[in-house]
């Protein structure tokens, strides 16, 4: 596993994550945490993180973790809860880990907290294997900069 191909794919490559200020903090085989500032753009009108925020951060880190197998990767299912809405919280943190990896099928379990430590949410993610290396893509793609989207 090259971790340093993994994180180039994943930042440089995910202008969605970009955009949202994710970025990956710890990456070893079958794990990664990621984290995000919380902005004024990622409120709710009843003052917490939207929680499309919230599921973003955790299926990036849920596919993160997924390529640390070396291969690309896409969510085929996920089963989310959220258990505290995300209000005064600053910054976000994923972690995800392997719970089952398979040669076609993956799944991780991750957890999102807030700045103050509390739960905020729990989920099951899985993903299939497409079976194509992170190193090929990079390859055949260039490693361009992300596109500014704001």
């Amino acid at each position: 596993m090259d971790v340093e191909k993994i994180k180039e794919y994943r930042v440089v490559k995910n202008n969605f994550a970009s955009a949202l200020g994710m970025r990956i903090t710890e990456i070893t085989p079958g794990h990664a945490k990621m984290e995000m500032d919380v902005t004024e753009k990622f409120m709710n009108p009843i003052k917490s993180v939207h929680g499309g925020c919230i599921y973003s951060l955790a299926d990036s880190a849920a596919g993160t973790a997924a390529a640390t197998g070396g291969n690309l990767m896409t969510t085929v299912s996920s089963d989310f809860h959220y258990l505290l809405p995300a209000i005064g919280c600053r910054k976000l943190f994923a972690e995800a880990d392997v719970i089952k990896e398979g040669k076609q099928i993956n799944v991780y379990f991750v957890t999102i907290t807030g700045d103050d430590g509390k739960k905020l949410a729990v989920g099951t993610f899985t993903f299939f294997n497409l079976e194509m290396p992170i190193s090929s893509a990079l390859e055949e793609d260039g490693a361009d900069e992300p596109e500014d989207i704001d």
